[in-house]
């Protein structure tokens, strides 16, 4: 039951984070984000990559020893470690850059949330490939 909610989560997460499904509705334009979807986007982008990313390095963390035989995803594991920060710092940086100016080129911006994505895609990736294989079977 414990896996079958993690991977529920993991798939939730996955779609906040844009990786299967975008949404496309509207803004107001009188609230926070003052009707800029690509800002509340990033925030969201932002949000759900850490969260996702944070969840995987925890989890294997918890669980070294029984990845032994999964050499790649202790390797990945401990490079999201050394470098989530940054990648979070980064597009943190260049939201608040945009947010300040919204008219400018996002493009920098969209490259940080890409690497974010990427990071929470693989970690997703090895999380559902690892917990699909000790899922319960349903009667």
């Amino acid at each position: 039951m414990k896996v079958l909610k993690l991977s529920f989560a993991l798939i939730l997460a996955a779609v906040s984070v844009g990786l299967l499904a975008n949404g496309c509705a509207s803004l107001d334009p009188a609230g926070p984000y003052k009707g800029d979807a690509a800002l509340y986007q990033a925030d969201g982008a932002i949000t759900s990559s850490y969260e996702l990313v944070h969840a995987f390095v925890k989890w294997e963390q918890e669980r070294r020893p029984a990845l032994a035989s999964t050499p790649e995803i202790t390797y990945y594991a401990d490079y999201c470690r050394e470098h989530s920060k940054e990648w979070v710092r980064t597009a943190l940086a260049l939201r608040d850059a945009y947010a300040t100016a919204p008219n400018g080129d996002p493009a920098a911006l969209n490259q940080a949330l890409a690497v974010l994505r990427e990071a929470a895609a693989q970690a997703a990736k090895y999380l559902l490939a690892a917990t699909a294989a000790t899922a319960p079977v349903s009667p």
